[in-house]
């Protein structure tokens, strides 16, 4: 997205909150330095770091409808089809029989929630396998951040895999827990010490403080207990074979719901394969085990700037589920997807850029920060010669501004120097170092 005045960007991102808020605290800083005499392009790019799941951003045409008025016209009877991961989860709206009646829904929060609750009520059944899941639980010492994605395992007695569940004492520690931190997503593997499912930096679901984890300082380090299943394939017995990310369940008899499989660590496709579950179940005896298609969720995101007042409907996969690889999503069909904004080709807001429904698929990661950015040069836009990550400090790993810069380096003129990464304004000034100022930082 790019952007040529603060006031198109801030319309986008809204005036305040979270990463968006900063965007538009951004902008301002890096177009008042320009003055009213030079033009200037501010370009924004999402940075997958951590872990990014696929998404349907909806339009943003959406908000020029209230709620109720949303609500009324999706219970005139419609339907919507949402594909993802190769499956279609299907949900219908109004007073006929096994539909959603939303006429309770008052705000735009409530409707997402209840769309998701539809969409979720009844999972595609993909197949059938017998097997056991072993729990594993393991001590764990990690640096958190109240408000951070990011976490550093400074050492963990086993070996640590995606999709296992962090918890302050519980043990096994599971997706219900009280005092679970959060869901390890991704290791971050191009962190310099990281140790592949060792200790390093890896990614939260989301931060402790949204999982309602209670930190009484903004950083603690926590000895905690991580744990997952193990599950043992024993037959293969009906429909598609097992892959990630697929639900997984028993009827509700040993293993939580919301449970997923996230990884195959032995003997792929054979029997006795070996496959990572996030819930650390037990389920000691062969027993026969669902596979069903992966939850979504629905939220509404509000944007805020001056009288300007949009938002949007963002859909995606469940957090429990894995991210990576085959997780993709596509627009949405049926009547209710033009009403919600899902449907391809629904507009933007009237005066917001960039606020037209887009499908972002398949989720991804970066893996490798230099060839990420490598990519984004050659296939995206090669005009920029400067760039800052526009993420606080304190929600970083500790070495990501270096590798931005040691980038930047072998690519003169760029210049992103690791003094950039702070929260805004920047010290030094993103422009004092494009003007060759003094106070900038010399590579």
């Amino acid at each position: 997205m790019k952007f040529t005045n603060p006031t198109d960007a801030c319309n986008f991102f809204g005036a305040t909150g979270g990463e968006a808020g900063e965007g538009c605290t951004f902008a301002k800083q890096y177009f008042a330095g320009w003055g009213g005499s030079s033009t200037a392009t501010l370009e924004f790019a999402r940075f997958p770091t951590e872990s990014t799941r696929a998404h349907i951003y909806g339009g943003g045409v959406v908000a020029l409808s209230t709620p109720v008025q949303l609500a009324a016209a999706l219970d005139a009877g419609t339907t919507l089809n949402v594909p993802v991961n190769g499956v279609t989860l299907t949900a219908c709206f109004g007073t006929a029989p096994a539909c959603t009646n939303l006429a309770g829904s008052t705000t735009y929060e409530e409707l997402g929630l209840a769309v998701q609750s539809a969409l979720n009520a009844s999972p595609v059944t993909l197949g059938t396998i017998t097997g056991t899941i072993t729990p594993v639980s393991m001590a764990i010492n990690v640096g958190v951040a109240r408000e951070s994605v990011a976490v550093q395992v400074n050492s963990v007695g086993g070996t640590l895999y995606n999709g296992a569940y962090v918890c302050g004492k519980s043990s096994p520690c599971l997706s219900d827990s009280s005092d679970q931190i959060n869901q390890i997503e991704n290791q971050m593997i191009w962190a310099p010490e990281t140790v592949l499912q060792g200790p390093g930096w890896y990614s939260w679901f989301n931060s402790p403080a949204h999982n309602g984890f209670h930190m009484r300082y903004p950083t603690e380090t926590i000895n905690g207990i991580a744990s997952y299943g193990v599950l043992t394939v024993t037959s293969y017995d009906n429909g598609s074979a097992i892959a990630a990310p697929m639900g997984i369940n028993d009827g509700g008899v040993h293993i939580p719901a919301t449970s997923y499989v996230w990884e195959c660590i032995s003997l792929c496709g054979q029997v006795g394969a070996q496959w990572i579950v996030n819930n650390a179940a037990t389920v000691s005896k062969p027993e026969t085990l669902n596979l069903t298609s992966v939850q979504v969720t629905v939220r509404w995101h509000s944007r805020t700037n001056g009288a300007t007042t949009w938002g949007y409907f963002d859909v995606q996969q469940t957090g429990a589920a894995q991210p990576i690889g085959v997780n993709t999503i596509g627009y949405a069909t049926g009547s209710a997807a033009k009403i919600l904004g899902l449907s391809e080709g629904s507009p933007e807001y009237p005066g917001v850029l960039y606020s037209g429904a887009f499908a972002s698929s398949p989720g991804n990661t970066v893996t490798s920060i230099g060839a990420w950015l490598d990519e984004f040069r050659a296939s995206v836009d090669s005009s920029w010669t400067s760039c800052e990550i526009d993420y606080p400090s304190a929600v970083v790993p500790d070495t990501l501004p270096n590798e931005i810069q040691d980038w930047a380096i072998k690519h003169p003129p760029i210049q992103c120097p690791a003094s950039w990464v702070s929260t805004p304004p920047s010290t030094p000034s993103l422009l004092s170092c494009v003007d060759g100022e003094p106070s900038c930082l010399r590579q």
